[in-house]
């Protein structure tokens, strides 16, 4: 039954991921058509569901990279979801931990650090999609949206894993 249970966790978190990033770009796409106040506050409703995109990925992705240790399956992870997770870890650490970046602290022992007031430099995100953070970019329309497809596409490919293993133990429960 944990298995299923995690699968399903696991698949909640992509659909919330994928949900609020959904709700980012069209947010970010009606704000572009506004003016004054109206566009401002757009572009902070599209900005604030891209952290909620950014933290809701990071848990599937953490999911995904803990699922050998969970579940033995021999599940290889595309180099896509590996490269990409130092940086939606960061970030996601930056948004969820937001009211330390303001104070300049940069990790939970409270180290100061000026990079940490970069969360809230996003020039580029209302004209091209991309978030910045200490120096690196995450492209949130192209790099945001193929991480979320790629860790839909390692469900499916878990949930064959899983089905060929019982199928080769002559286990029938799932």
């Amino acid at each position: 039954m944990g298995f299923f249970l995690y699968l399903f966790a696991l698949a909640r978190r992509l659909d919330a991921a994928h949900a609020a990033w959904e709700l980012a770009m069209r947010e970010l796409e009606n704000a572009r058509s506004e003016e004054g106040l109206a566009q401002r506050i757009g572009f902070f409703r599209a900005l604030s569901e891209a952290e909620v995109t950014i933290i809701a990925l990071h848990r599937a992705m953490n999911m995904l990279l803990q699922f050998d240790d969970v579940f033995t399956l021999d599940l290889e992870l595309p180099d896509k979801i590996r490269k990409l997770e130092s940086m939606v870890k960061d970030m996601r650490d930056a948004f969820e931990h937001i009211d330390e970046r303001a104070q300049g602290k940069i990790n939970i022992r409270g180290q100061m650090d000026a990079e940490a007031l970069t969360i809230f430099d996003q020039p580029d995100f209302v004209g091209s999609s991309v978030l910045h953070y200490r120096g690196k970019d995450l492209h949130f329309h192209e790099d945001v949206l193929a991480t979320l497809l790629s860790c839909r596409e390692l469900v499916l490919k878990v949930i064959d894993l899983r089905a060929n293993s019982q199928v080769e133990s002559g286990d029938p429960e799932p």
